[in-house]
């Protein structure tokens, strides 16, 4: 079962199927050491929570195949609330 790397006690969102690929949430500008803020499985649940995330907390945020580090999507909200 994966885990969410801030948080080990709790489980990864979304199905926990291991044919769903698992996508990190990360806040802050790619190039400018981002953190990490939580795994999710299937692109749509990482991308629902990145802008659930955005609009709460205005910023930039990044989504992120887990394996592979490859940036699926990204959003700044930073111009819109700020």
């Amino acid at each position: 079962m994966a885990t969410n790397i801030l948080n080990p006690s709790q489980s990864v969102r979304g199905r926990q199927n291991h044919d769903v690929p698992v996508y990190d949430v990360y806040s802050g500008r790619i190039t400018d050491n981002p953190t990490q803020l939580e795994s999710v499985h299937g692109l749509g649940n990482a991308y629902e929570l990145m802008t659930r995330l955005a609009t709460k907390s205005p910023g930039p945020y990044f989504i992120a195949r887990a394996n592979t580090k490859f940036v699926q999507g990204t959003i700044d909200t930073s111009i819109y609330y700020s």
